[in-house]
């Protein structure tokens, strides 16, 4: 079920690049509007090997956007953890580190939610890069967001 607001991201359909475990591949997993649902992992989650990702957002996007947001699962019963951290990286610079932090519900369930408002450059890519947490499991990544800037 597609919530309206999806259809509002920027990203909506668009092909990301993904780099994780030596492999890259252009996808819209995280971009098809399809969001994660917080009990399954099966349904609309990307997951992703323990190690270093990066993915990379179009930057001729960036000046049209106030806020980026993802989303990843806590579900350790299942091998799968929210990352150490995330860094945003733009032209060589860091500008942002991220430390997801899921509201744990029942078994230490959850979801972490992370909205940044951002300001960068429009002509530069932007890239996330996601570190996975030291105990070795997967990481679930839902849709990125792009919030556009209101007219």
């Amino acid at each position: 079920v597609l919530v309206p607001e999806h259809y509002n991201s920027l990203l909506f359909g668009k092909e990301l690049l993904i780099r994780n475990n030596g492999k890259s591949e252009k996808s819209e997993k995280l971009t098809d509007g399809q969001p994660g649902l917080p009990d399954s992992y099966h349904s609309g989650w990307l997951l992703l090997h323990p190690s270093e990702t990066q993915i990379t957002i179009p930057g001729n996007l960036m000046d049209k956007a106030t806020a980026m947001r993802f989303n990843f699962l806590q579900m350790p019963r299942h091998r799968i953890s929210v990352p150490s951290k995330v860094e945003i990286w733009q032209g060589g610079k860091r500008l942002r580190i991220v430390e997801p932090r899921p509201n744990s519900t029942k078994n230490n369930v959850g979801i972490a939610f992370c909205n940044i408002k951002i300001g960068v450059e429009k002509d530069n890519d932007v890239i996330l890069k996601i570190f996975p947490s030291t105990s070795g499991h997967n990481i679930a990544i839902d849709e990125i967001y792009l919030s556009p800037k209101q007219k």
